[in-house]
């Protein structure tokens, strides 16, 4: 009977193995940074966000598209968190926090000939990557702790856009080093890491037509499928409460 019970015990113990390594994906090689716009591979149905993630010896590609209508109203109010875990633990022990979370009161002022119509979505869009100058640090290497400007020279390259539909594409490429890995031999081909990707929750504001003003980023907060970015006056009228969206991706690195 013990010898059954055993013999049964290794099964649950292998089955669970199984579907463990199921949700672990090895990521892509990355043969050049121009490749950086490809279609993503992934899509989150609950979180309605495509993304891809992959890597070369000294970087972590990540990519980003949002067609839903919600979804890119909740980043373009809330952010996006990236948190990078490499311990196999799926903890939050990086952070790389961009767009930020806009500030209550911070107003995107816009220039508009025809003060009583409301502002065009290219303009809305436009308005919103010009602000986007900064991003937040929790743990990465070379960057102090809380906000940074984008610009830099330790290879940290954070970009956004909208396509023609309007969709939002988040761009990064994330330099190994700054997860402190400084040797790419040194990492294991079975070493699990876990990225979580997260839109925090918000409000919705009654929008009569026009659409909300947009605030300023800044302070500390903590294939996909078509869409536009709304009709040419602005968002529809909507209202209510949008949860947290969490994306978890359990990965190995390339190592070709």
């Amino acid at each position: 009977m013990k010898t059954i019970l055993q013999g049964i015990t290794f099964l649950f113990a292998l089955t669970a193995i199984s579907c463990s390594n199921k949700n672990i994906h090895h990521l892509e090689w990355r043969q050049t940074k121009s490749g950086i716009t490809s279609i993503p591979k992934y899509y989150d149905n609950v979180a309605k966000t495509a993304y891809d993630i992959t890597n070369d010896s000294l970087n972590l590609y990540l990519s980003i598209v949002v067609a839903d209508e919600n979804t890119r109203l909740q980043v373009m109010m809330s952010g996006i968190e990236v948190w990078i875990d490499t311990t196999k633990k799926a903890s939050k022990n990086f952070g790389l926090l961009f767009p930020l979370k806009m500030q209550p009161g911070a107003g995107m002022k816009m220039e508009r000939p025809n003060p009583d119509q409301p502002p065009k979505i290219d303009d809305m869009q436009k308005q919103y990557l010009t602000n986007q100058t900064q991003f937040k640090s929790i743990g990465l290497n070379g960057f102090k702790e809380g906000l940074n400007s984008t610009v830099n020279n330790l290879g940290l390259n954070l970009s956004l856009d909208f396509d023609s539909t309007g969709s939002f594409i988040y761009r990064a490429i994330i330099p190994l080093a700054c997860l402190h890995i400084y040797s790419f031999d040194a990492v294991d081909s079975t070493d699990i890491f876990t990225i979580t990707l997260i839109i925090p929750g918000m409000e919705l504001p009654e929008i009569p037509g026009g659409g909300p003003e947009m605030g300023g980023p800044g302070g500390m907060p903590g294939g996909p499928p078509p869409g536009g970015m709304g009709g040419p006056g602005g968002p529809p009228d909507m209202a209510g409460t949008l949860e947290d969206k969490v994306i978890r991706f359990r990965f190995t690195l390339n190592k070709k």
